[in-house]
């Protein structure tokens, strides 16, 4: 019996050892099945995060799609009326008053301050303040103003540097006093 013990005792040990493997390799899969689960799940959240983002973008985009749709049309139809019969004579009506409010605008400044519009390089135009004209309320009877930078003089100051205690105090008058 011996011999038949020590046979048994072997298989048995043999199904053991069977058994003991195919519980590492189970435990092995669940650890892969588990890591794979978590991947899966990252994977998922990163593309709803990345639907969400590029949901987003596509909306912005739809919008600013139909902004350009509706300049273009803006633009098609100033073309339009550019082309059309009269198209040149709105838009030189139109400079027309562009100018002559900017005359008038600079007549109102010239009355308040004395203006020297630059036109050119050597061109150079200087408004008196209170005109003769000016003060009678008729700005189209002063003299023409041609487009250029606008210069109101006398608005700038130097800038002055104090160089010692008695000279900044002397220009803060009582105030240094009090302190």
């Amino acid at each position: 019996m011996t011999l038949q013990g020590d046979l048994v005792k072997n298989e048995s040990l043999n199904k053991l050892n069977e058994l003991e493997e195919m519980r590492e390799r189970l435990e092995a899969r669940k650890v892969v099945m588990a890591n794979m689960s978590t991947r899966c799940k990252v994977a998922t959240e990163d593309a709803k995060k990345q639907e969400e983002m590029l949901s987003t973008e596509v909306r912005s985009l739809l919008v600013a799609g139909t902004s350009l749709s509706v300049a273009r049309k803006r633009l098609q139809e100033a073309n339009r009326l550019l082309t059309e019969e009269r198209g040149c004579v709105k838009l030189k009506n139109v400079q027309r008053k562009l100018r002559a409010r900017q005359q008038y605008m600079i007549s109102q400044v010239s009355l308040l301050y004395p203006v020297k519009i630059l036109v050119g390089p050597a061109q150079e135009q200087e408004l008196e303040s209170y005109s003769s004209s000016s003060r009678l309320g008729n700005p189209s009877a002063s003299k023409p103003v041609n487009q250029g930078s606008l210069t109101i003089l006398g608005c700038f100051t130097n800038c002055i540097l104090f160089t010692s205690s008695l000279a900044l105090s002397s220009a803060l008058g009582w105030f240094s006093l009090i302190y």
